[in-house]
């Protein structure tokens, strides 16, 4: 569960690193504030679609995950 969380962390990410490791939420925020090379218009979205689909496969781990100590517990 907080790696799902984690990854969307963006002022952690970049007060910790200063910005000078390139990780993905970092990189994603540069984009969006205008730092984009031709023909590259559209990396921000495609590093954003990346997280999502990340954070959804980890979001349903958790759920099954949850159920099977559920049903454990009783």
């Amino acid at each position: 569960m907080l790696f799902g969380s984690s990854l969307s962390a963006y002022a952690t990410a970049e007060a910790l690193t200063s910005g000078s490791i390139a990780l993905t939420p970092i990189q994603i925020g540069s984009f969006l504030n205008g730092n984009v090379l031709p023909n590259q218009q559209n990396v921000g979205k495609a590093l954003g679609f990346g997280l999502i689909v990340i954070i959804a496969v980890v979001m349903l781990g958790y759920g099954f995950l949850q159920r099977r100590a559920a049903k454990w517990s009783r």
